[in-house]
Protein backbone atom coordinates (compact mmCIF):
# COMPACT_ATOMS: atom_id res chain seq x y z
CA UNK A 1 0.00 0.00 0.00
CA UNK A 2 1.74 3.17 -0.82
CA UNK A 3 2.17 5.86 1.90
CA UNK A 4 -0.93 7.90 0.60
CA UNK A 5 -3.23 5.75 0.85
CA UNK A 6 -2.16 4.75 4.41
CA UNK A 7 -1.93 8.47 5.53
CA UNK A 8 -5.87 8.54 4.46
CA UNK A 9 -6.96 5.26 5.81
CA UNK A 10 -5.51 6.76 9.13
CA UNK A 11 -6.76 10.23 8.75
CA UNK A 12 -10.22 8.58 8.11
CA UNK A 13 -9.89 6.18 11.68
CA UNK A 14 -8.68 8.86 13.37
CA UNK A 15 -11.82 10.86 12.47
CA UNK A 16 -14.27 7.59 13.13
CA UNK A 17 -11.78 7.38 16.80
CA UNK A 18 -13.04 11.09 17.26
CA UNK A 19 -16.84 10.82 16.22
CA UNK A 20 -17.24 7.65 18.48
CA UNK A 21 -15.15 9.41 21.86
CA UNK A 22 -17.48 12.23 21.78
CA UNK A 23 -20.90 10.16 21.19
CA UNK A 24 -20.21 7.69 24.23
CA UNK A 25 -19.20 10.70 26.67
CA UNK A 26 -22.46 11.85 26.01
CA UNK A 27 -24.60 8.52 25.48
CA UNK A 28 -25.12 7.85 28.98
CA UNK A 29 -25.39 11.62 29.99
CA UNK A 30 -28.92 13.38 29.83
CA UNK A 31 -28.70 16.26 27.45
CA UNK A 32 -29.66 19.99 28.70
CA UNK A 33 -31.13 20.63 25.57
CA UNK A 34 -31.68 24.40 25.53
CA UNK A 35 -35.53 25.07 23.88
CA UNK A 36 -34.95 27.04 20.45
CA UNK A 37 -31.06 26.11 19.94
CA UNK A 38 -30.44 23.51 17.57
CA UNK A 39 -27.74 21.89 15.17
CA UNK A 40 -27.98 25.21 12.85
CA UNK A 41 -27.19 27.05 15.40
CA UNK A 42 -24.60 25.08 17.02
CA UNK A 43 -23.14 24.35 13.69
CA UNK A 44 -22.86 28.31 13.09
CA UNK A 45 -21.45 28.83 16.52
CA UNK A 46 -19.21 25.79 16.36
CA UNK A 47 -17.65 27.12 13.41
CA UNK A 48 -16.73 30.45 14.95
CA UNK A 49 -14.91 28.61 17.58
CA UNK A 50 -13.02 26.72 15.48
CA UNK A 51 -11.94 29.90 13.34
CA UNK A 52 -11.15 31.58 16.72
CA UNK A 53 -8.94 28.71 17.71
CA UNK A 54 -7.51 28.20 14.31
CA UNK A 55 -6.68 31.96 14.34
CA UNK A 56 -5.04 32.01 17.40
CA UNK A 57 -3.00 29.18 16.59
CA UNK A 58 -2.00 31.10 13.27
CA UNK A 59 -1.03 34.51 15.06
CA UNK A 60 0.81 32.48 17.56
CA UNK A 61 -1.35 33.31 20.42
CA UNK A 62 -1.81 29.71 21.14
CA UNK A 63 0.37 26.40 20.64
CA UNK A 64 -1.58 23.70 18.50
CA UNK A 65 -2.27 21.90 21.51
CA UNK A 66 -4.24 24.81 23.13
CA UNK A 67 -5.92 25.58 20.03
CA UNK A 68 -7.01 21.44 19.71
CA UNK A 69 -8.37 21.16 23.28
CA UNK A 70 -10.35 24.70 22.75
CA UNK A 71 -12.05 22.65 19.45
CA UNK A 72 -12.31 19.49 21.55
CA UNK A 73 -13.87 21.72 24.78
CA UNK A 74 -16.23 23.34 22.12
CA UNK A 75 -17.43 20.66 20.92
CA UNK A 76 -18.31 18.90 23.97
CA UNK A 77 -20.07 21.80 25.49
CA UNK A 78 -22.18 22.50 22.35
CA UNK A 79 -23.29 18.59 22.42
CA UNK A 80 -24.33 18.93 25.89
CA UNK A 81 -26.85 21.91 24.86
CA UNK A 82 -28.20 19.34 21.86
CA UNK A 83 -30.41 16.92 21.15
CA UNK A 84 -29.47 13.52 20.14
CA UNK A 85 -30.05 13.92 16.74
CA UNK A 86 -28.60 16.80 16.55
CA UNK A 87 -25.14 15.90 18.23
CA UNK A 88 -25.06 13.38 15.70
CA UNK A 89 -25.31 15.90 12.73
CA UNK A 90 -22.74 17.95 14.71
CA UNK A 91 -20.20 15.55 15.43
CA UNK A 92 -20.71 14.63 11.84
CA UNK A 93 -20.22 17.78 10.41
CA UNK A 94 -16.95 18.75 12.35
CA UNK A 95 -15.49 15.33 11.38
CA UNK A 96 -16.61 15.85 7.75
CA UNK A 97 -13.45 15.17 5.21
CA UNK A 98 -12.09 19.35 4.52
CA UNK A 99 -14.01 20.78 7.34
CA UNK A 100 -11.47 21.67 9.54
CA UNK A 101 -9.18 22.41 6.65
CA UNK A 102 -11.59 24.48 5.24
CA UNK A 103 -11.65 26.82 8.52
CA UNK A 104 -8.13 26.72 8.90
CA UNK A 105 -7.14 28.17 5.85
CA UNK A 106 -9.75 30.64 5.93
CA UNK A 107 -8.05 31.32 9.39
CA UNK A 108 -4.71 31.63 7.69
CA UNK A 109 -6.13 34.25 5.22
CA UNK A 110 -7.71 36.10 7.41
CA UNK A 111 -11.44 35.33 5.87
CA UNK A 112 -13.71 34.31 8.63
CA UNK A 113 -15.72 30.99 7.39
CA UNK A 114 -18.69 31.59 5.39
CA UNK A 115 -21.82 32.84 7.44
CA UNK A 116 -19.90 33.05 10.91
CA UNK A 117 -20.25 36.64 11.21
CA UNK A 118 -17.06 37.42 12.13
CA UNK A 119 -13.98 40.24 11.09
CA UNK A 120 -10.99 39.68 9.85
CA UNK A 121 -7.70 39.38 11.18
CA UNK A 122 -4.69 37.85 10.26
CA UNK A 123 -2.47 39.70 7.67
CA UNK A 124 -0.08 38.06 10.24
CA UNK A 125 -2.43 39.24 12.91
CA UNK A 126 -2.45 42.90 12.93
CA UNK A 127 -0.86 44.89 15.91
CA UNK A 128 -2.25 47.81 16.68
Amino acid sequence: MNLRLDLLINRRCLRAVTAAAMLTAYSGTQANEVPGYGFESAAQEITQLFWLAETAKVCAWATRGDADWFKLFSVRFLLDHLSERDRLALVSMVTQDGYEKGVRQAAEEGEPPPGAGLGELPERCRRA
